[in-house]
């Protein structure tokens, strides 16, 4: 009786459809597993000048060099240095919840910080008149155990396409990170059990978004990019298995 008993709280206490706990995605009980950028991110680890590190240096020395606080002590210096990489950061993700917002249809405000960006956004809207599919969903893999939240599947024009929005610049991982989502088992929603298909996907595109201006910027994954995106993940898992063996 006993594991009959624990057997059956297992199953009333499993967590039902997805869960994302801090970009570490799960189905049904099953994970936790990595997401989508925690594993393109080792790519960018590879790429000297176009790896995060190196982008987040670029911002942090610019904002020492344009500070006359530079001839002051190390730890002032320090301090402007990460304010400005946490800035950069943060407008990102305000950007990215600010444009989630929009299209939940929910009330939010504008901002001196996002609201450039936002009409960056509204003039994308205004002239390529998307018609979603899907915004802001999870898609999951259990059979490579990974998991990703992406932007946008929408028409555009007659064709199904998977945008993802930023607001820094095109990086060639995000052709892995795009690959990632469309070739993951289903989407997955919280509270719900159901597996939903992932869209044919005809085109990617990553969004750009500037300040008062949008690039719509084509992005090609070819059969050798998901080949790759497949076995980096296999890696990201062994590694992540080494660590734990430890």
């Amino acid at each position: 009786m006993t594991a009959q008993f624990e057997a059956e709280f297992m199953a009333a206490t499993k967590p039902l459809g997805m869960t994302d706990d801090n970009h570490k995605y799960g189905w049904q009980g099953a994970g936790p597993w990595p997401g989508v950028t925690a594993i393109t991110g080792w790519q960018d680890g590879l790429n000297g000048s176009g790896g995060l590190t190196t982008w987040a240096a670029k911002i942090a020395a610019e904002a020492v060099w344009s500070s006359s606080a530079m001839v002051g002590p190390l730890e002032e210096a320090t301090a402007i240095a990460l304010d400005a990489l946490n800035r950069q950061r943060n407008i990102g993700s305000a950007v990215h919840g600010k444009v989630a917002d929009l299209l939940a249809g929910k009330a939010w405000t504008r901002t001196p910080e996002t609201g450039l960006y936002l009409d960056g956004y509204s003039l994308f809207m205004a002239q390529h008149h998307p018609e979603f599919i899907y915004s802001e969903q999870v898609v999951l893999s259990p059979t490579r155990k990974y998991g990703g939240r992406f932007d946008i599947i929408a028409k555009l024009g007659r064709r199904t396409a998977l945008i993802d929005i930023k607001t820094g610049k095109a990086k060639r991982s995000h052709t892995l990170q795009l690959g990632l989502y469309a070739d993951a088992d289903f989407i997955g929603m919280e509270n719900d059990p159901t597996q939903y298909p992932i869209p044919h996907i005809q085109d990617y595109f990553v969004l750009l978004l500037r300040e008062g201006s949008y690039e719509l910027v084509p992005i090609s994954v070819t059969n050798a990019d998901r080949r790759h995106a497949r076995e980096l993940t296999k890696m990201f898992h062994k590694a992540k298995s080494w660590e734990s063996a430890k």
